[in-house]
């Protein structure tokens, strides 16, 4: 038994399309795993990165807020949390610093951010140090502002109260004849005045000065002018209590150890220290900040670039899927044009057009055997139909005998000579053929040798007919029609003539015939151009009477 060669084919159809599908489900599959990677990658390493980045950012510029306002910090304890505030912060800086390290950073981040954790365990040592001089600046701050307001009421002291006094001093004396000792004594009052109003002078540049050789100038100045101060004038003056109470007043300002000058010493000393520290770690947090702020626009730039990585591989896996479904559609409709319709579907059209053709009638029909597969089966079986059909057809228009076509397919085929002869305006001949005394010949010899007999006479006349469309015919016992298209009766006649001639060279023994000692034959022939209005019976008759005419004669040829 043949293999089912087309369930094969069809099996491989449908695993084809099963592949087809389970690669478009795969490609779908590994886009939607990249774009899943992709995401998991941004949440899970891109995102914490730019969250730690922006708490260090934030930190750090919290700790610059913070050191900035120590400067204006008066009271310790605001001093201390500050400090406590500062070094919480440090610490947490120093946490993120730590989680970024571990994380896939740039070269040139790690680096910076390494160093400047350097400087935080620094800071976080000596933080809690670093509140002494903080609280000593403050302190040295408070103290310029109380001699501010000394200074203040010194100078108060001097218009309101050593002006009036040296005033009505000098009125006074002026008021009567001034002696030698009043002049001296008017004179000394002024330039104390106008000594008090320097030295003042001096104190608020001192106290206002940034630069150390400016301050020990203005202080040698200030020491030389209270000294000439204290020893100015006689005790026995009148002005010189007051004098006395006004130098009482700033001998703070001038000298011990809350002085001005030392203490403004200890203020640009402890500034400048203060000033270097908080400087250093805004640095430091600035710097941070910066590197924090640049480590988040890289990961944005990153994640932009991730972004548009997974566009462009999404893109050309888009692609590669259209491709793909495209490819399967075209392969399918290929395949199916290749196998369904031409192996399949043209194959069983042609197999269905040539049962139907074999169904009414028609046996001229090629059968191939194209594939060793089911249809090949159908094909094989059709062609052993069609020898069936051909034998059963034989067996239903042609004599059984003699093989000749019988009488009805002579009535049929007559007919449609006629319309055909007619329609192309073309002559057409019949003859009737009669063998002579078979009738005799058949009770002499028997019918065995009569059917002999008609196998020699039909072959001989088959023979005649050796031109496509040429037909004969055994329309009776011994009676053969010969129908020729395109022919007239001479050249039919002439062509029956030499039958005639064949047959006697047969000699077929005929003892009983009275024109030969063998058997022979007599000829009708009819020939003319049909019209649409020739009817079968009447050329057929015309044959016919002229076979009676030549029948009168025997073996002879008569046209009608």
């Amino acid at each position: 038994m043949r293999p089912l060669k087309i369930k094969n084919q069809l099996n491989f159809a449908f695993s084809f399309s099963i592949f087809l599908t389970l690669l478009c489900i795969f490609i779908a599959n590994n886009l939607v795993g990249i774009v899943s990677k992709s995401y998991e990658d941004v949440i899970n390493k891109t995102l914490p990165i730019i969250r730690h980045a922006s708490e260090l950012s934030f930190l750090s510029k919290q700790i610059e807020l913070r050191l900035r306002e120590i400067n204006n910090t008066i009271l310790a304890g605001s001093i201390d949390a500050n400090m406590n505030d500062i070094h919480l912060l440090w610490q947490q800086i120093d946490n993120l610093i730590q989680k970024l390290l571990v994380e896939k950073i740039s070269k040139l981040s790690i680096d910076d951010l390494s160093k400047y954790n350097a400087y935080i365990n620094t800071y976080l040592s000596y933080n809690q140090q670093f509140s002494r001089p903080l609280l000593l600046k403050n302190n040295a701050d408070k103290l310029q502002k109380i001699h501010r307001q000394a200074i203040e009421s010194a100078h108060d002291y001097s218009q309101n109260v050593l002006q009036k006094e040296m005033e009505q001093f000098a009125r006074k004396i002026v008021s009567s004849a001034l002696t030698k000792n009043e002049m001296k004594q008017l004179e000394q009052s002024y330039k104390f005045y106008k000594s008090s109003t320097d030295l003042l002078k001096f104190f608020k540049l001192a106290i206002s000065t940034n630069d150390i050789n400016e301050l020990n100038t203005l202080k040698r100045m200030s020491v030389n002018l209270y000294q000439k101060m204290l020893i100015s004038g006689d005790n026995a003056f009148a002005y010189k209590p007051v004098t006395t109470i006004w130098l009482k007043k700033i001998e703070h300002l001038y000298a011990g150890e809350y002085s001005l000058f030392k203490n403004r010493y200890d203020v640009l000393r402890l500034g400048s220290v203060v000033t270097t520290l908080i400087n250093q770690q805004i640095d430091t947090a600035s710097k941070i900040e910066h590197v924090a702020d640049n480590l988040s626009l890289d990961m944005q730039s990153i994640m932009e670039q991730k972004k548009q990585t997974t566009i462009n591989t999404v893109d050309k896996m888009n692609i590669l899927f259209i491709i793909i479904i495209f490819g399967s559609v075209l392969l399918s409709f290929i395949f199916i044009w290749l196998f369904i319709n031409k192996s399949l579907l043209i194959r069983i059209t042609t197999i269905r057009e040539k049962i139907l053709q074999l169904a009414n009638g028609d046996v001229d029909i090629e059968v191939e055997i194209h594939k060793n597969d089911e249809l090949g089966d159908m094909e094989e079986a059709l062609t052993k139909l069609k020898h069936y059909v051909q034998k059963s057809k034989d067996l239903s228009i042609r004599d059984s005998l003699t093989g000749l076509l019988n009488h009805a397919q002579f009535k049929e085929n007559l007919k449609l000579e006629i319309k055909r002869n007619s329609r192309q305006n073309l002559p057409l001949s019949l003859a009737i053929i009669d063998i002579d005394f078979f009738k005799r010949y058949n009770d002499t010899y028997g019918h065995p040798k009569g059917d002999e007999c008609l196998k020699i006479v039909s072959k001989l006349i088959y023979n005649v007919c050796e031109r496509a469309g040429d037909s004969a015919y055994r329309i009776g016992g011994e009676e053969f029609a010969v129908l020729m298209p395109n022919t007239h009766a001479i050249e039919q006649e002439a062509k029956l003539s030499q039958l005639q001639s064949q047959l006697a060279l047969k000699k077929v023994v005929h003892g009983q015939s009275q024109v030969s000692n063998f058997v022979t034959i007599s000829i009708g022939i009819y020939s003319c151009q049909p019209t649409p209005n020739t009817s079968i019976d009447d050329f057929y008759n015309r044959a016919d009477m002229a076979l009676y005419a030549a029948k009168i004669q025997r073996n002879s040829i008569a046209l009608g």
